[in-house]
């Protein structure tokens, strides 16, 4: 349901239709050679230390298919991983992303079009679970809201955890963003916030994994996307946001994108 997600089936079905006739090469061959050596009676084995020439031939052969499927995969993989949108120069839609174990947390900016700090000590669960400076500065919800015909572009961070209690602070892991229906994926990397983008072209809810190994309880870790109207977004929001532009915090949007890069 994203613009790009067609450039990526596309990558998925030629790499499938290359592995598909490489399986029924190889099984063919196998077929056949199961049956022209087969058990005879009085016939003699014959050993042969193999073809250099076909093994040339199958490296190569490989290569180039390889080296190939690189080529065609540089336009999209440039897209989607490179050229993020800039808001200093184009109507983008913000938000932050927080993964914790085993949850997702989704921050968008309040009236002022800015993205509060988190600190450690302000973290509370089911209070302020991402440490906001001030909990009702920025919009906080367990859903990740976008508008639909709208770049979006999204700051991921992984987040650990406090005990109020004892301070003692529980180190973040490695997550990973996976909305399969968009075609998106991206590591959540402890202490490196990264950004991923995309374009939603239909309403209606989707999945959110984590697609990540990250402990116990990794298998409950999940959310939805929910692609709205602009209408329902400003429901959902208390605001408008597109009369609200916002930033990430301490980067603009030239910067936004050469950090990504």
């Amino acid at each position: 349901v994203s613009t790009f997600g067609q450039d990526v089936d596309d990558l998925f079905n030629l790499i499938l239709v290359i592995t598909s006739t490489a399986m029924v090469i190889v099984l063919s061959l196998l077929v056949y050679f199961m049956i022209k050596y087969r058990y005879r009676e009085g016939r003699k084995v014959v050993y042969t230390h193999g073809s250099n020439k076909l093994e040339v031939f199958w490296t190569v052969a490989t290569a180039a298919v390889l080296i190939f499927i690189a080529f065609s995969q540089q336009s999209t993989w440039v897209k989607i991983k490179q050229q993020f949108p800039d808001p200093s120069k184009e109507e983008v839609y913000l938000a932050r992303v927080f993964g914790e174990q085993f949850s997702w947390h989704f921050v968008y900016p309040g009236q002022d079009g800015k993205f509060e700090p988190e600190k450690l000590e302000n973290r509370f669960p089911g209070f302020n679970d991402v440490g906001l400076e001030n909990p009702d500065g920025d919009v906080v919800k367990a859903t990740l809201l976008v508008p639909v015909h709208t770049k979006v572009l999204l700051q991921i961070n992984s987040l650990g955890k406090y005990d109020q209690q004892t301070s003692v602070e529980t180190l973040p892991v490695l997550h990973s963003f996976f909305a399969p229906n968009f075609r998106v994926k991206q590591d959540l990397v402890p202490y490196h916030p990264g950004y991923v983008w995309f374009e939603a072209m239909e309403t209606g809810k989707f999945e959110i994994a984590c697609a990540e190994l990250c402990g116990l309880g990794h298998y409950t870790m999940r959310a939805d996307i929910q692609v709205l109207t602009d209408a329902e977004l400003e429901t959902q929001l208390g605001y408008d946001w597109r009369q609200h532009k916002a930033t990430f915090v301490g980067v603009d949007g030239q910067a936004t994108a050469a950090s990504t890069t």
